[in-house]
């Protein structure tokens, strides 16, 4: 019996055999296929979602940004509408108050830019390296 199978062994390797020459990309090993693709498919359609999420998110924002910029600009057109319209239909005692009230707000919005440019000059100093 060991005489037949060397002789079939033999008989097998004497024999031309045919050479298949594949060039193939394997993205995933053959073995184990199934748990690549979901490790790698999983992660990728998470952060896809991630990714469009956070795009949509920018997106929706410059759009608020863009609107409350609108809306503020009307606001103060609106604002400057009615504080002209008052102070034309005013007797010469309602101007001077309108034009104290003016002056008094221009003077807090002044103090306050003032202050503000002080503190942050002052903390800029206090964080310097001497």
């Amino acid at each position: 019996m060991t005489k037949f199978t060397a002789q079939l062994q033999a008989t097998v390797m004497s024999q031309p055999k045919s050479i298949v020459r594949q060039f193939r990309i394997l993205l995933f090993p053959e073995q184990n296929a199934g748990k690549y693709y979901r490790l790698v498919f999983g992660r990728l359609l998470f952060w896809m979602m991630i990714f469009l999420l956070a795009t949509y998110l920018f997106a929706l924002s410059k759009h608020f940004i863009d609107n409350w910029a609108v809306i503020k600009e009307k606001q103060l057109e609106k604002t400057q509408y009615a504080w002209n319209y008052l102070y034309q239909h005013q007797n010469k005692q309602g101007k001077k108050k309108m034009e104290e009230a003016w002056e008094k707000g221009s003077i807090v919005k002044a103090l306050r830019q003032h202050t503000f440019m002080i503190s942050t000059h002052k903390d800029l100093q206090d964080n310097t390296i001497h």
